[in-house]
């Protein structure tokens, strides 16, 4: 989904609804009929899919007091600490995603290339996904995240040094990807834990 997002500058262009690549309301206009066209197919498909008849009684459940839940979670060690490593890198990555935009529109003034660095991106987690699942299944797992943590960092670091100018572009194009290569392992863990 991201990544048809992130192509849909380039569509609205070749649609001749807008003049550049740039992500803005033009583009996001194409991106909202795609959505509408997308849920409207998906929707029918789903309820084509849906099989005659009643369907059948829910399984009793136990129902749990909040109290309970939380009693629950705090006796869990293995849990607590899963959070503890997961909720501040989730807080920080959702801050850089807000933020990118506008350091790469506005400080590095490449608001235009801005879908296809995100578009190279994207492409890095199908390299990234295979990548450390092979090291999550040789080596304990807090040291692969360790590793992938170290160099996403060391990536981000890498994007603060930045400056505006004819280098900031190939920079953009080495350090994104590099930053969703290696930190593709943590979401990808973390929502396997979850599970």
């Amino acid at each position: 989904g991201q990544l048809l997002f992130f192509a849909t500058p380039f569509l609205a262009l070749k649609l001749g609804y807008s003049d550049s690549s740039d992500l803005d309301f033009r583009s996001l206009g194409v991106a909202a009929v795609l959505c509408a066209v997308a849920l409207t197919l998906a929707m029918l498909l789903l309820i084509g899919c849906v099989p005659e008849g009643a369907a059948g009684a829910p399984p009793s459940q136990q129902r749990f007091s909040v109290r309970e839940m939380l009693g629950a979670v705090r006796d869990n060690p293995p849990l607590l600490r899963l959070l503890a490593a997961v909720l501040p890198f989730n807080l920080l990555t959702g801050v850089f995603n807000g933020v990118g935009y506008f350091y790469v529109d506005t400080y590095l003034g490449l608001g235009k290339e801005y879908p296809l660095i995100m578009m190279t991106a994207l492409l890095a987690t199908f390299l990234g996904i295979p990548f450390w699942s092979a090291l999550s299944a040789r080596y304990e797992r807090h040291r692969v995240w360790a590793l992938c943590l170290i160099s996403g960092g060391l990536a981000c670091a890498g994007l603060a040094t930045l400056s505006p100018g004819a280098a900031a572009l190939p920079a953009c194009f080495v350090l994104y990807p590099a930053i969703t290569f290696s930190l593709i392992e943590i979401g990808r863990a973390s929502c396997r834990e979850r599970v």
